[in-house]
């Protein structure tokens, strides 16, 4: 592919870059922006983070400060008070817009208590994670504890555990979470490594909607100095952004995530994470 010439461009530029899991962090506001327009939800802000609370107390939304290999952590119950039923926690590099797919989507799935996205509602996804990136021509590599379904560079990739989940054990951290979305590029200088983790009993759409953001061919608006190192020779595309308002195709919401925002992005440095398994390497 061809790159516009970096070097002629002033650090602040606008880029449109893809794929979004080598993109780094993006705006580390937006998801918040989200949760803070959504009907009926509570913010409570202290030197920890941020913590939402859905208007029916049932899902807790907590952001930590940027660097914590928990930056973004939802735990839901059944009613209020009640102990947790499932958790999803995204690391500290994650892209947003993957974590915004996620969050956009719970906030919206909690109108009808799941009821719309479940088996005949009307927004129901129609596939699973390991379905869509299939479709897309992700390589599926089984293992005895894990299956992993890898990007075609090898990058990045979706794992599922294998076997028997013990479900408190895996709600009290004693046993890494059934599900899990990655990047790992170990090879690259200071290359972006980010996870997200999902329980057994969350719901399914909802790793669905991260899956389409994560998988999808769509750039994502990004500074030229915020771009992790060494990626670019890796990104599928590079390009000056539009300096219009609708410059970002990532912003094009999918059926499960309406209302995706703009980013203005900014990338701390990231965690590495191996995910359950033997991750396989990136292919030459």
């Amino acid at each position: 592919m061809t790159h516009p010439n970096l070097q002629e461009l002033p650090p602040d530029a606008p880029l449109l870059v893809s794929p979004v899991y080598f993109a780094g962090t993006g705006d580390p506001a937006l998801a918040d922006r989200l949760l803070q327009a959504a009907p009926g939800w509570t913010e409570a802000v202290n030197e920890a983070g941020a913590r939402f609370a859905s208007p029916c107390k049932t899902v807790f939304v907590t952001r930590s400060p940027a660097g914590s290999d928990r930056a973004w952590q939802i735990d839901a119950t059944r009613a209020p008070g009640d102990t947790r039923v499932w958790s999803a926690s995204f690391s500290s590099t994650t892209p947003t817009e993957i974590v915004a797919a996620f969050t956009t989507t719970l906030v919206d799935g909690l109108r009808t208590n799941h009821r719309d996205y479940l088996s005949g509602g009307p927004r129901q996804p129609g596939t699973t994670p390991a379905t869509l990136l299939s479709e897309l021509g992700w390589e599926t590599k089984v293992f005895t504890d894990a299956q992993h379904q890898l990007a075609p560079d090898g990058y990045a990739g979706f794992s599922i555990r294998r076997g028997r989940v013990d479900y408190d054990a895996e709600l009290a951290g004693a046993e890494p979470p059934q599900w899990a979305l990655y990047c790992n590029a170990q090879e690259l200088t200071s290359g972006p490594r980010w996870h997200a983790t999902f329980t057994s009993a969350t719901p399914l759409y909802l790793i669905t909607a991260a899956a389409q953001v994560f998988s999808a061919p769509d750039p994502v608006v990004r500074r030229l100095r915020d771009l992790p190192l060494g990626v670019l020779p890796h990104l599928a595309e590079v390009r000056l952004a539009d300096p219009g308002p609708s410059r970002s195709a990532t912003a094009r919401a999918r059926s499960t995530t309406p209302g995706l925002l703009l980013p203005d992005p900014a990338v701390p440095s990231s965690p590495a994470f191996r995910p359950s398994g033997p991750a396989p390497g990136p292919r030459r």
